[in-house]
């Protein structure tokens, strides 16, 4: 077994419950593993703990073993290093201790992590130096360092931007030259916290692409913590459920599958697409405890499984072919329209809007799709009034940008949630921030609700640091909805919320959109703009090139478009969310069963 974690609790400290309680998980040398669960149930921080060098601070028992070797045992504080310590002061003791201990050099080189955010693990202004970063402080000899360089920067296909400044480049990018750096130390175990949270469909095939070809072909175990199931679960070979800092469920993608259906829990819609609609055309009451036998494989995962299964229902079966219901657009009041933006970061480089025009009315909400590096985040940058462009018009309620104080614009009517959520939090704690900017919004009384409303009352007391990034997230935006924003602008606002989350945040949205509230959302979610939107569009090329509404936006693109969208083409027209295809496939699916999907 390369990896065995043994009944590990861990307490972050002054917190008032453990964040791991009694963790029993082990993979195997070449196995790719999935660690799946709701937000802050503690995948995380496992993760940190079995990667020693970004272990967390607190208190932990248990016992985490790599390739038989201790590589984490005692509790960790500050004084430590968190270092495991040896049982016995005796020299002999220390001796024998030191023979079972994962060494630094070990651990530094056989355990690779790659992070969530692509920006996080980047220390040097050069791809070729970042490569090669590692290996320097490992002492390896020059010639060793080049030529394993050469051949990881091959593997990946850097070459072409080997001698790139990192800042320079793509989300996806950076995230393959952190996967890169990783891989240069040559480790056996590569750990992964949902590495593909910020990136674009076609950035995160590539990535998961490559993950594929490393697992297989340089037999790198892989220990990955995921929300989104979609793209992942075909690929895994064991799958542990994570529910409350433990391990509630562990087996093959089937058997995990069968657990979260049965039991109803929220994780069952985070299942792939035609995994949902193989439970309900296949008559199983979620709830009911009704299983498939072990190693069915009738189950499907994948796009080409669900077609499948779906060409082979409507030969059996009547396919209800219901044209998908939507209404007009929304009209009206326009909160935000900007026109003909152009900008660039310096006077010699090139625009990166050049000439984006977009509005958003009163009450609606927009998502904005588009690859990484398209400009999104800097087209919500000047619709927030952080920068200027140098061409072009932007209009808050029929009235120019320019004519509002800072004070006037971010009170009471427009306000930003960026894509790093930790850069709205200034104290020591959550609760400290929120109460701040609740106070001076002199709307204190609304923070507990809104608080309880997006379950994070738990973690108020916890410093913005250690919590997991969906959490963050929805800290994040408590703290920007404290000033009551006629328009809401929201970066990446799904990143790192599992599935239950993401439906709270609709519904949060949906109530104040009743209220009036103008929302753009900047997502690479495909499947939550298909639900939740009014109108959905693709920045590209400096530009909103196609706008619409989510029926007739989705229907016929290849990448940004939803797994069931995909999956129904040509076999249920205007299909774009599970749901539907579920709706027609089973016009007697009760609404009970409907909603559990």
């Amino acid at each position: 077994m390369l990896l065995s974690v043994e009944n590990v609790t861990f307490r972050y400290p002054k917190a008032a419950s453990d964040a791991l309680r009694g963790v029993f998980l082990s993979v195997s040398d070449g196995q790719w593993a999935v660690l799946c669960g709701l937000s802050g149930c503690g995948k995380s921080t496992l993760l940190r703990l079995i990667k020693r060098e970004l272990a967390p601070f607190g208190q932990m028992s248990g016992l985490i073993l790599f390739d038989g070797k201790t590589a984490c045992k005692t509790a960790l504080s500050k004084g430590s290093g968190n270092r495991p310590l040896p049982d016995s002061g005796s020299q002999d003791a220390a001796s024998e201790e030191n023979d079972t201990v994962l060494s630094d050099r070990d651990a530094a080189t056989g355990i690779g992590i790659v992070l969530q955010d692509p920006e996080s693990q980047i220390v040097t202004d050069e791809v070729w130096h970042e490569l090669a970063f590692g290996l320097e402080n490992l002492g390896l000899p020059s010639d060793t360092i080049r030529r394993r360089v050469a051949e990881m920067a091959s593997f990946f296909g850097i070459e072409s931007w080997y001698h790139r400044k990192t800042y320079e480049l793509s989300g996806g990018q950076k995230q393959l030259l952190n996967l890169a750096s990783a891989l240069v130390m040559n480790p056996r175990l590569l750990l992964l916290d949902e590495p593909t949270a910020q990136l674009d469909p076609i950035a995160a095939t590539e990535f998961r692409n490559v993950l594929t070809r490393i697992n297989r072909d340089l037999g790198v175990t892989i220990l990955m913590a995921e929300h989104r199931l979609e793209d992942v679960l075909p690929l895994a070979d064991r799958i542990f459920l994570m529910d409350s800092g433990s391990i509630a469920s562990a087996g093959t993608p089937a058997e995990v599958a069968q657990y979260l259906y049965a039991h109803s829990h929220p994780m069952a819609e985070a299942l792939p697409a035609a995994t949902r609609v193989y439970f309900a055309i296949t008559g199983r009451s979620a709830g009911s405890g009704e299983t498939t036998p072990a190693g069915d494989t009738a189950m499907p995962f994948t796009v080409r499984d669900g077609r499948a299964l779906l060409t082979k229902h409507a030969r059996e079966s009547d396919i209800f072919r219901k044209p998908r219901s939507e209404g007009a657009p929304i009209s009206g009041e326009i909160a935000l329209e900007a026109r003909d933006l152009r900008f660039r970061y310096a006077k010699q480089s090139p625009d990166v809007l050049s000439g984006a025009t977009i509005s958003l009315h009163a009450g609606e909400h927009y998502c904005l799709l588009g690859g990484n590096g398209s400009g999104k985040t800097t087209l919500l940058s000047l619709l927030a009034g952080l920068t200027k462009p140098y061409a072009g018009s932007i209009r808050l309620f029929n009235r120019k940008m320019t004519s509002f104080g800072p004070g006037e614009l971010y009170r009471n009517n427009l306000a930003l949630l960026p894509q790093q959520p930790r850069d709205v939090f200034v104290e020591k704690t959550i609760r400290e921030d929120l109460q701040n900017a609740f106070r001076r919004m002199e709307n204190e009384p609304a923070m507990q609700q809104l608080c309880e409303r997006l379950r994070i009352t738990d973690i108020l007391d916890s410093h913005p640091y250690d919590v997991s990034g969906g959490e963050l997230q929805k800290a994040a935006l408590a703290k920007v909805l404290a000033s009551r924003p006629k328009v809401l602008l929201l970066d990446e606002p799904t990143k790192g919320i599992d599935v239950r989350g993401k439906h709270e945040l609709a519904g949060l949205l949906d109530e104040l959109r009743e209220e009036g509230l103008a929302v753009l959302s900047v997502t690479h979610d495909a499947e939550w703009a298909a639900e939740h939107a009014d109108r959905c569009g693709l920045l590209f090329d400096g530009e909103v090139i196609s706008e619409g509404l989510p029926g007739t936006f989705f229907a016929d693109n290849a990448f940004y478009t939803t797994a069931a969208n995909r999956m129904a083409r040509g076999i249920i027209d205007g299909a774009i969310t599970v749901g539907d295809v579920i709706d027609s496939c089973c016009r007697t699916c009760d609404d009970t069963a409907e909603v559990s999907l």
